[in-house]
């Protein structure tokens, strides 16, 4: 499942241009905890424009 979440995201580990950082984060729900992989924007100029209607594909 990672390399999928990796193609998806186009993340490539060591890579210097990846717009992502990928993390492992602890994830707590009700029923349990687990662990999880969360791909953090690797340059704050990626966060300059909001996405108003929380759609991005829009945005493309």
């Amino acid at each position: 499942m990672q390399i999928e979440l990796d193609e998806l995201e186009e993340y490539s580990e060591g890579a210097k241009d990846n717009l992502y950082v990928r993390v492992v984060l602890l994830i707590r729900t009700e029923e349990s905890t687990t662990s999880a992989y969360v791909y953090v924007a690797a340059r704050g100029s990626l966060l300059n424009r909001r996405i108003d209607s929380g759609d991005w594909r829009i945005n493309q």
